[in-house]
């Protein structure tokens, strides 16, 4: 008869002790929501006063005066500015092509002296004449 009580007792302690867990962690989790809640109000309040702060403290006021230019006139010396800059790109792709077409002429002279020395006939009489030269 001991161990009907005591198996019955042991599933019944065990949900007992399940029970316990199950309504900790409920109390626990709405602890924890409540701790979450005041951070947020906590913060809200500080971030409020920063605000406040802010809002009532004067700025200084600047040193140097930005200068009220009209609008029309810096719009056409932005204009002037990028025409200036186009010109000197101009220029440098002008300067470019040339360096590029100098350097065509120059290998196409090298290669028309090796064609000639090559169509040259190679002999003793031609060696001696080349070398009086």
């Amino acid at each position: 008869m001991e161990m009907d009580t005591d198996c019955v007792s042991l599933p019944e302690t065990c949900e007992n002790l399940m029970i316990n867990v199950v309504e900790t962690r409920k109390h626990f989790g709405k602890k924890c929501l409540e701790y979450h809640q005041k951070t947020a109000q906590v913060e809200h309040a500080m971030l409020n006063l920063q605000l406040k702060a802010i809002s009532n403290s004067k700025l200084p006021k600047s040193k140097h005066q930005i200068p009220n230019l009209p609008y029309d006139k810096m719009i056409h010396d932005m204009d002037d500015f990028k025409e200036e800059i186009l010109a000197a790109e101009r220029k440098l792709h002008a300067i470019d092509n040339k360096i590029m077409n100098t350097e065509k002429i120059v290998t196409q002279i090298i290669n028309d002296r090796i064609n000639k020395q090559a169509k040259i006939p190679i002999t003793t009489e031609s060696l001696i004449a080349c070398a009086k030269v």
